[in-house]
């Protein structure tokens, strides 16, 4: 946990995600929450005997604004569930999109709306790609910001071609990623980025942001951008749309990259951090 009772009768090691509550400027959390956990994130950093953090990002946060030494954090990555692994078949992806009424072809966003995510950015890109006239822009995730949603889509124009499908089961997610054309991530903020590998393990196609920790992530395998370039977003969809070698290549770099990542590794690089704790 990133917050850390007082008063713990034995060592402790405590698990950093990211420190977006000390970002302000992208809102991603409630006011009322910020208040209560930067002073609790900077205590449990400053008492824990050993913290592990989820990227090299955040590691470097921890020690840029919390002022935590180095030597005392150890990143431990996460990765893709062992779901996303699985062979995913042609019928499963056809009785998706007969499913939830996906018979174009479409682009692919999980997770939140929240400011962070940027996806007032990707939908003025997809609006400006004009060679992606027959595509739809698919987004999962909950439905906050609603409000913020519905009138940035309303003043692009493009309430025809862009589907919000709210929650979808876990079960149903890796033939979504399937379905898709690419997965795109157009995020401002990440401690790690985990619907990048989601994809990738499935063999969908990743555009994703050049930000925080996604580069780590993603390394070479992804089509990555400045998440404020907005013409080089839709140049991005375009291309990915129009070529489907692009597509299969980015596909087999993804599905090479996530190799990288296991929870195993991540559980034994726990496990070695409580115990070196535990030695004091």
């Amino acid at each position: 946990s990133s917050n850390m009772p007082p008063n713990l009768p034995c060592r402790s090691v405590a698990a950093m995600l990211d420190l977006g509550y000390f970002h302000p400027e992208l809102r991603m959390y409630k006011l009322s929450d910020t208040l209560y956990m930067k002073p609790a994130m900077a205590w449990t950093a400053r008492l824990a005997d050993r913290l592990t953090a989820i990227s090299g990002h955040t590691r470097d946060d921890l020690v840029r604004i919390l002022g935590v030494p180095r030597e005392k954090i150890t990143v431990t990555h996460l990765a893709a569930d062992a779901v996303y692994h699985q062979p995913v078949s042609p019928e499963a992806v056809e009785a998706l999109r007969t499913r939830h009424g996906l018979a174009r072809p479409f682009f692919l966003y999980t997770g939140n709306i929240s400011p962070r995510k940027n996806l007032e950015a990707l939908l003025e890109a997809f609006a400006r790609a004009k060679g992606c006239a027959d595509t739809e822009l698919v987004v999962t995730g909950g439905m906050a910001w609603s409000q913020s949603w519905s009138g940035w889509v309303d003043s692009l124009g493009l309430g025809r071609r862009v589907r919000r499908l709210g929650h979808v089961d876990r079960e149903e997610m890796p033939a979504l990623y399937a379905a898709s054309l690419a997965f795109v991530f157009p995020s401002l903020f990440e401690g790690f980025g985990l619907p990048v590998l989601e994809a990738q393990a499935v063999g969908a196609p990743v555009i994703c942001s050049n930000a925080t920790s996604l580069p780590e992530v993603a390394g070479d395998s992804a089509l990555m951008l400045d998440p404020r370039d907005i013409d080089g977003w839709a140049k991005a969809l375009e291309a990915v749309a129009a070529n489907a070698q692009l597509r299969a290549e980015l596909a087999r770099k993804g599905r090479e990259n996530v190799k990288r990542f296991s929870w195993q590794d991540t559980a034994l690089a726990t496990l070695q951090v409580i115990e070196a704790a535990a030695r004091g």
